[in-house]
Formats: C-alpha cells, sequence, structure tokens
C-alpha cells in the first residue's frame, strides 16, 4: 500500500493534475486507520507546500530516528520534502551515504535521486562547485543509464546554475535541452525549474521585465497556484523582478500574498526573503526593515540570497545619500559573489560602489549629454514614478525595450535605482 501512495504521489507531483491531487487527497481522508505519517507529510511537502507544509520540518524530524536505517528509496523521499522547506543540510549525511552504498549494485533511482538532491542543496547554500559536480555526475549517469526524468532534472539544474554564474549561453542550451523533453510530456516540476533558470538568465542581465515573464509562467503572481511548489522557492524573485520592472502593484500584491499565506512560518529561508521583500517596498523607510531582513537566523546559510539583500540595501542607501553605510554593504555583497562565482553579481556590486564617488555637478553634466534623446525622455519618466509598462505606451514601445533602455541609463547616470533618477536628471 506504501509504494502504491508513493507511485501515485509521483505522478501527481510530475503532471500537477488539481484533479489528481482532490483524488489524492480524498482517499487519504477517508482512510481509516489513518495515512501512515510519511505519506502525509509528503504530500504536504511536495504537493502545495505553501499552503500546507506549515510545521512539516517538526513532523519530518519526530521520523528521524525511525528513517535512518529504512530503505534507501524511503529515505530519499523524506529528503526531498526537505526541498521546499529549505532543510537539505540537514540531510547531507544521508545523501552521501546513499550516493555512496547505491551507485554500484543498490538502487539507481535512489542513487540519483541523491544526486539531485545533492546538486539543489548545493545551489541553494553556496556550494555552487560541489553542486555542479553532483549534477553532472548526475548527467553523466543517467544518460548512459537511461535515466531520461532525472537527465531533465540535471540540466534544469545546471541551466539555472550557469545562468547565476552569467555563463549565458550555456544556460540557456542546458535549459532548451531540458525543455525539449518536459515541455511536450507536461512535466510540471521540471518545466517550472527551467522559467526559473531563464528568469535567472534576465535578473543576471537586469532585464527585469524578461525576468517577470518567467517568473509568472511558474505561478501568476499576486498568489502561490495551487499544487506548484516551485511557487514558495521563487517568491523573492518574483517580488524583485515586478517592482524592478515598473510592477509595482503586483510586487505589492505578491508581498500580502506572502504574508497571507505565513510563508515565514514555513522556514527560515522564507522569513528572510518575506523580509527582504517588505524592505525592497518600503520606500524611504526601508533601512530598518533592511538591517531586521539581514540579522534574522540563519541568514548566512544562503549565501546568493543573502547578497542580493545586501546589495539591494546597499543601492537603497546610496540613493539615500548614505554613502558609506552603503559601500560597506556593496563591499560585502561583491566578496560574497566573488567568492560563489557569481561573476554578473560581483560586477553589478563593482559598478555600484564605483557610483558611490559619482554625481559630482561636472560629471552630472556629462552623464546627460551621454544620453539619446530617447533614453533621455525614458529617464525622465521613470523619475517622475511611471511604470515601464506606461513609459511603452506613452512612447510606443515595448516594457522590454523600455527595461533594456533604463539598464543602460542607470550606470550612464552613476544610479542603481529608480528612485534615485530624479537627482541624477537635475541640471546643475
Amino acid at each position: 500500500m506504501s509504494e502504491i501512495f508513493d507511485l501515485t504521489l509521483l505522478v501527481c507531483l510530475r503532471s500537477r493534475r488539481k484533479d489528481y491531487w482532490s483524488d489524492l487527497n480524498t482517499v487519504l481522508a477517508a482512510m481509516s486507520p489513518p495515512a501512515p505519517q510519511r505519506v502525509l507529510i509528503t504530500r504536504d511537502a511536495l504537493g502545495d507546500p505553501a499552503r500546507d507544509a506549515h510545521g512539516v520540518a517538526e513532523r519530518i524530524a519526530s521520523l528521524r530516528r525511525e528513517l535512518s536505517n529504512d530503505e534507501p528509496w524511503r529515505l530519499m523521499w523524506m529528503a526531498a520534502c526537505a526541498v521546499y522547506i529549505d532543510d537539505l543540510p540537514s540531510w547531507r549525511s544521508e545523501l552521501r551515504r546513499v550516493v555512496e552504498e547505491q551507485e554500484v549494485g543498490g538502487s539507481l533511482a535512489s542513487y540519483m535521486t541523491a544526486l539531485v538532491l545533492s546538486a539543489i542543496d548545493g545551489l541553494g547554500s553556496g556550494q555552487w562547485v560541489e553542486a555542479r559536480q553532483w549534477a553532472e555526475r548526475g548527467l553523466t549517469a543517467s544518460s548512459q543509464l537511461g535515466f531520461f526524468a532525472n537527465l531533465v532534472s540535471y540540466r534544469a539544474i545546471l541551466g539555472v546554475l550557469h545562468a547565476m554564474q552569467g555563463d549565458y549561453q550555456k544556460a540557456q542550451e542546458y535549459i532548451r535541452a531540458a525543455q525539449d523533453w518536459a515541455l511536450p510530456r507536461r512535466i510540471g516540476h521540471t518545466e517550472a525549474w527551467t522559467y526559473f533558470g531563464e528568469a535567472h538568465v534576465e535578473l543576471a542581465q537586469q532585464n527585469y521585465a524578461g525576468a517577470y515573464e518567467s517568473l509568472a509562467r511558474i505561478s501568476a503572481p499576486g498568489s502561490f497556484e495551487p499544487y506548484q511548489p516551485m511557487a514558495l522557492m521563487v517568491f523573492m524573485d518574483t517580488v524583485a523582478a515586478a517592482w524592478k520592472s515598473g510592477n509595482e502593484t503586483i510586487a505589492r500584491q505578491h508581498l500580502a500574498a506572502g504574508k497571507a499565506a505565513r510563508i515565514d512560518l514555513i522556514s527560515p529561508r522564507l522569513a528572510f526573503h518575506l523580509a527582504a521583500c517588505e524592505a525592497l517596498l518600503a520606500g524611504d523607510l526601508g533601512r530598518p526593515l533592511y538591517e531586521a531582513a539581514l540579522t534574522r537566523p540563519g541568514v548566512g546559510q544562503w549565501p546568493f540570497d543573502e547578497g542580493r539583500v545586501r546589495m539591494s540595501f546597499g543601492e537603497w542607501l546610496q540613493s539615500h545619500g548614505q554613502h558609506e553605510a552603503g559601500r560597506a554593504q556593496l563591499m560585502s555583497a561583491r566578496t560574497i559573489f566573488s567568492r560563489l562565482g557569481a561573476e554578473p553579481w560581483r560586477q553589478r556590486a563593482e559598478n555600484a560602489l564605483s557610483a558611490v564617488t559619482a554625481g559630482s555637478p561636472a560629471s552630472t553634466s556629462d552623464a546627460l549629454s551621454s544620453l539619446t534623446a530617447q533614453e533621455r525622455r525614458i529617464a525622465m519618466l521613470a523619475a517622475e514614478g511611471r511604470t515601464n509598462k506606461e513609459i511603452a505606451d506613452l512612447l510606443y514601445l515595448s516594457p522590454r525595450t523600455v527595461s533594456s533602455h533604463l539598464y543602460k541609463i542607470f550606470p550612464k547616470l552613476g544610479v542603481t535605482s529608480r528612485s534615485a533618477l530624479h537627482v541624477a536628471l537635475t541640471e546643475p
């Protein structure tokens, strides 16, 4: 019976069909005696975690002792439950053991799952060299053995990793290869990972409109799509991409959805994401919120996230004339990105540090003269508080074109945010 439930959960997870999940929930609710706790935890952690994963970490912890000697495939199911509650680091010893013991003559499915989970763990925890090694090892093994579903997962993970490190061509090759297999078969969770990779190709290049489009394919902004677990993982990305692409109302709606869902109670990482998004959208009141976000427990466990929030805080401080404090945050962000090998993000922090000394009357005049007529018009409209869509409608452009222009305008003016445009455009 347990194996039947596991197979049914796998079908539900990969298909993301709401009717399948509804039927499964009906069966589980009618069972007497109740379904095994392991099955219920798997459903709540992997099915619709934005609504059901509160307290799952504690429920898993209560089963850990009896799971220690369980069959590898059962152990990997429980480890998989840690993905969206951000608890994979606590499973590292079990993952390594399964990799070592099952590679030759053991459960190949468990071996493949352990490699996938190890790669995801490395991606989130900043162990990117190890993440790539795990994913490439799995890519080779799954290709040789015909584990095509796993093959696509490794490609999607490598696509995300290469995007974060700025190798956009390689990222897109992996993403396209994963989509070629997953999209025709409607493998929902893998599709979401490929859109996540697409979004990070755009985020690394500060094309926020493009990132927003990719993230919206995972889950409609302003809500958490039922039975789409990746909606939790991309929460902070979605708010940031919406905000920075000029979709400020939608950014606030998505932040409100996160608060309403109490995602801060699901994991410390999600609590950090929620706090960081509140700071980003707080305008002139952002400083204490950024400081509170960055002192939340466990922030250092997620270095890429921490670096991005520190850079955002540094940019905020710069735009509010607090240059020394901003420089400290940007230097911390640069150090984190350098350690990770996140080159486009390191370069952005470097550019922001250079902008600390910009803005003298002479340099302001030179900066303004460097803008084309269209760039100046776009900058003026953005400084008035207009969204990218409003600017696009006024100038008969696409929102993506407006975003691309702003990406070029910011470094020319020595600014890093829309809020600083008004001062930068004021002639001396």
